[in-house]
């Protein structure tokens, strides 16, 4: 779920449970966005790099105007806490469409919205099927640069039985992958300071030409991570480990991009916890082009 979406380490569950009995029935509140959208756990891929010829490999207006895509997510989440655990599953299906247009200088102006949508949350105890007519059609609004950088301007409305299961307001943050400044050789590869690494796997055959694929990863920690509706940040030990593969067609771009996402998080005691909580989730999301055609 789009990190794509719905995936959320149960923080906020482990945490209630710390501060009183070790009990619990159902999951109540939000989620903590650990993985991206969330997304990686609030993580944010860097900024747009300037365009290097003669080969930029760069998000156009043209690839992603009227252009749909299925998106599918299925989380396992695992939580400790008080000699308990609790085991959970989480999914996705949507379809997303966009419209695209030029912006200032080269970035573009990207709105996006779900067609159809469906999620789920199940554990042992209870299962979580909430609706989602609230939130289909509600647009994401926003600026992408060419090496897929994006900078939200406007977020749908999520009601509150949603948010318990997913948080969708962060699901076009990281849905579509940052890109190379430039159209690697294959074999060759490129990172940043940030823990971001691209490597150009062999090519394959498309009807439409060659089919460029490409290996990404991301290795981060963090120490701190905030509960839905809570301004203090919560002290956390966490390492976030993603491994996707996504290939690109030169007319069309993006074709499809797979993910697997691992979050690991502690959670320390402190005035608000009481006993420490430790979360593991595993995620894999799909996004798949679907056709072209407003």
């Amino acid at each position: 779920m789009g990190v794509s979406t719905v995936t959320g380490a149960n923080l906020s569950w482990g945490c209630r449970l710390a501060r009183r009995a070790p009990a619990i029935r159902r999951l109540g509140a939000a989620l903590v966005v650990v993985v991206a959208g969330l997304g990686v756990g609030a993580f944010r891929y860097p900024p747009s790099v300037a365009r290097t010829p003669p080969a930029p490999l760069r998000y156009e207006a043209a690839q992603l105007d009227c252009a749909r895509f299925r998106e599918r997510s299925r989380s396992e989440i695992e939580t400790y806490v008080a000699g308990q655990t609790r085991r959970e599953t989480a999914g996705l299906d949507g379809d997303w469409r966009f419209r695209a247009a030029s912006g200032a200088g080269d970035s573009l102006r990207l709105e996006a919205w779900f067609d159809t949508l469906s999620v789920w949350r199940q554990s042992e105890r209870d299962s979580l099927w909430p609706d989602t007519d609230g939130i289909i059609g509600g647009r994401y609004r926003g600026m992408l640069s060419p090496s897929g950088g994006y900078r939200a301007e406007a977020r749908p409305f999520v009601p509150d039985p949603l948010q318990e299961v997913a948080d969708l307001s962060r699901a076009l943050d990281d849905l579509l992958p940052p890109l190379p400044p430039r159209l690697l050789a294959v074999g060759e590869t490129w990172s940043n300071e940030a823990g971001l690494e691209i490597r150009r796997l062999a090519d394959s055959a498309g009807a439409g030409g060659p089919i460029h694929r490409f290996r990404l990863t991301v290795r981060r920690d963090a120490d701190e991570a905030r509960l839905r509706g809570d301004s203090t940040p919560l002290k956390v030990r966490q390492s976030i480990r993603e491994d996707d593969t996504f290939t690109w067609q030169p007319r069309d771009g993006l074709l499809r991009r797979d993910r697997h996402i691992t979050v690991e998080t502690y959670v320390p005691t402190e005035a608000r916890v009481r006993r420490p909580v430790q979360a593991r989730i595993e995620q894999r999301v799909v996004l798949e082009r679907t056709g072209q055609g407003c």
